[in-house]
């Protein structure tokens, strides 16, 4: 079995990294509308973080796929 050439590791890695960093500060953006929803007695926002987490995870593994076969 063959390993992964450099430059798709790198890839895959910085695809994880960027959506990792996205998360992070889309929580705090999305804690603050959650906080101003309760204070406010409105229905809590739905989750927009969630596609962005799938189609990372999802980029990043059909990288690593095609890479490995």
């Amino acid at each position: 079995m063959r390993g992964l050439d450099e430059g798709l590791r790198q890839v895959a890695s910085m695809v994880l990294i960027i959506v990792g960093m996205a998360i992070a500060l889309g929580s705090a953006f999305r804690w603050m509308r959650i906080e101003r929803s309760l204070r406010h007695g409105k229905p809590l926002p739905a989750p927009g973080i969630v596609p962005l987490l799938g189609l990372g995870i999802g980029v990043a593994s059909i990288i690593v796929l095609i890479a490995l076969f």
